[in-house]
């Protein structure tokens, strides 16, 4: 056996920074909450401006782009490989969706909840052409039910002109 064969593959640093900063990120929002206590009596002052500015939204959102660039690079490798990954990511979709259902027992917070399933959405996409997931972005991005609404509610459509209920 060569030294090749036995040495682990090399992990990319920059992508596991990026992981670490989201996990403390989510990990300090946590804390700020004091795991959803906060949010019986929440006070507005400088800090909740800052947590909410600087972590809340960034750390949530930076976990998922790592959750998203881990589907592409484990998908991508197996494509080099010749493989179909769909198969074994479906079942890290549905691990990840277990361990998420067991923590939402305890906090009902759980971005597992989220991911998993949306996870599970990306498989039929992940050999489509960039031209086909960029028509879709543009599509979902331009927001076709807001636009039919406001087409509506401009046209005097009474459902489209009624208040918000929130």
């Amino acid at each position: 056996m060569t030294n090749a064969m036995t040495a682990a593959p090399a992990r990319n640093l920059l992508i596991d920074t990026l992981r670490a900063f989201a996990l403390i990120g989510v990990y300090m929002v946590h804390m700020f909450e004091q795991y959803e206590i906060y949010w019986a009596a929440p006070q507005q002052n400088l800090t909740h401006a800052i947590f909410t500015t600087f972590f809340m939204g960034k750390a949530f959102s930076l976990l998922t782009l790592c959750f998203g660039l881990s589907f592409f690079l484990l998908m991508d490798k197996a494509d080099r490989r010749g493989t179909d990954f769909s198969g074994r990511f479906a079942w890290r979709m549905a691990v990840l969706a277990l361990i998420g259902v067991a923590h939402s027992l305890v906090y009902r917070g759980d971005i597992l909840m989220v991911l998993a399933p949306l996870g599970l959405i990306l498989i039929p996409y992940h050999r489509a052409s960039n031209r086909m997931i960029l028509g879709l972005a543009a599509v979902l991005l331009a927001q076709p039910w807001l636009l039919f609404e406001i087409f509506s509610a401009a046209t005097g459509a009474a459902w489209a002109n009624q208040s918000p209920h929130h």
